[in-house]
């Protein structure tokens, strides 16, 4: 397909009067779908699967809300984990990045006379971000405190510049 008929394919290329915008806009979003699946789908990919793992993703995993402080000696970085307690949550940290995760687990269960009531509930949280500073891993500090997850990160000393002397051979 050459350019001039893959421009007129493009929906809002068009002609287009102003009350069928939402029509165009729809038409407009399906083509980029239609092209990011061509792009990224996998070898044996389905619809419906896809959706499932889309709904299933959302519901498994809910976000973690950061903010990231710079200070002289490093990052500070908070993070709203609620009802998360210390043996729940996981951090890992690469010199450019951060990785926060959690998992809990929840059991009910009544009795009444020969009837048994049983019901498990997950939660699940994941965030990971790149990092503005380089940092050293094995200085960060994690604490837990009322549902807020403050991780304290040292910046990495820069390398020394060294001059290099070039002579003639």
């Amino acid at each position: 397909m050459n350019r001039a008929e893959r421009a007129s394919t493009i929906p809002l290329l068009k002609p287009w009067k102003p009350e069928d915008f939402f029509d165009r806009m729809k038409e407009f979003d399906d083509a980029i779908m239609r092209r990011t699946y061509e792009l990224f789908a996998p070898r044996f990919y389905t619809p419906v699967r896809e959706q499932e793992n889309l709904f299933r993703n959302e519901f498994e995993f809910a976000p973690v809300p950061i903010e990231v402080y710079e200070t002289e000696e490093g990052l500070l970085v908070h993070a709203e984990v609620p009802g998360f307690k210390e043996k729940e949550l996981e951090v890992r940290v690469e010199p450019h990045r951060v990785f926060i995760r959690g998992r809990r687990e929840q059991v009910t269960e009544e009795k009444k006379g020969k009837t048994v009531y049983s019901e498990r509930t997950y939660n699940q949280i994941a965030r990971w971000f790149e990092l503005p500073t380089e940092i050293v891993p094995d200085k960060v500090k994690a604490t837990l405190d009322k549902g807020f997850l403050e991780t304290t990160l040292h910046k990495a000393q820069p390398a020394k510049k060294v001059p290099i002397e070039v002579k003639a051979a």
